[in-house]
């Protein structure tokens, strides 16, 4: 098969599943990749062909696929077009969410035919993952971009299989809330950029911590570093993550 575009569509709200997917698109050789971020609300919609290739890369939140990503998703369109999934992970574990992402895809048009895990640091504390994507993990993206070359010049695309369970886990929620400190200066980057729309746009101070899926973009992205999440919470967090997310976790390709 003779690819006549690649679309590669990221959901990044902290930056590491951004870096993750435009990896895999270095290593997807020969071809030219557009990207498109999917990470803030938008209206945009896109129809791909059965001689595209789409590569879907979302993070991994308590085994689950975001929901803003979801509903990003919901207006993109293929044909019987080949994809690729990437669930990025922050040294824990993917559980079901290249499975619920390969549920998303199929309906809107999209045939798996390559998937994997990859890992990236943790969002709610970067010491778990830290560094990664590193020289071997790069390795191993080499490999999933060649493998998906590989597949799509042999024309060798049938669906394939991955990990998960069609009774997705339950999301449980994270209670780590971010809040805005009297250094805010309501310039609003927050509420621009919050991809659930958690933020007040009128006074950015104000967060609807139902909406809130505890991403951290808007901490990352505070100019004033006006947001940030409570130290006992946050050690509390952190403590209950060493438990899962102690050692080296690998990438995993499923070609």
């Amino acid at each position: 098969m003779t690819v006549n575009r690649v679309q590669i569509f990221y959901f990044s709200p902290t930056g590491g599943t951004e870096k993750v997917a435009k990896l895999i698109g270095a290593a997807l050789k020969g071809a030219d990749a557009v990207y498109t971020d999917i990470t803030v609300p938008n209206q945009d919609k896109f129809e791909l062909g059965a001689e595209d290739l789409a590569v879907f890369c979302v993070p991994v939140y308590g085994g689950r696929v975001p929901s803003p990503a979801a509903e990003r998703m919901s207006r993109i369109t293929g044909r019987d077009t080949p994809a690729a999934l990437a669930a990025v992970f922050g040294n824990r574990a993917v559980d079901d969410a290249l499975y619920e992402l390969r549920d998303m895809a199929k309906p809107r048009g999209f045939r798996t035919v390559a998937a994997g895990e990859f890992v990236a640091p943790h969002s709610l504390n970067t010491d778990f993952g830290a560094g990664r994507p590193d020289a071997a993990d790069m390795k191993v993206i080499e490999q999933f971009g060649a493998g998906i070359m590989e597949k799509l010049r042999k024309d060798e695309l049938a669906e394939i299989n991955v990990p998960g369970n069609a009774n997705y886990r339950q999301y449980d929620v994270v209670p780590v809330k971010p809040s805005a400190s009297l250094r805010c200066v309501r310039c609003g980057a927050c509420a621009a950029n919050c991809p659930a729309g958690a933020i007040d746009f009128i006074n950015p101070r104000l967060t609807d911590k139902n909406t809130c899926i505890s991403c951290m973009r808007c901490v990352k992205i505070c100019p004033k570093g006006a947001r940030h999440v409570s130290a006992p919470i946050k050690a509390a967090v952190s403590m209950k993550l060493k438990g899962y997310c102690a050692g080296r976790k690998e990438d995993k390709l499923y070609l």
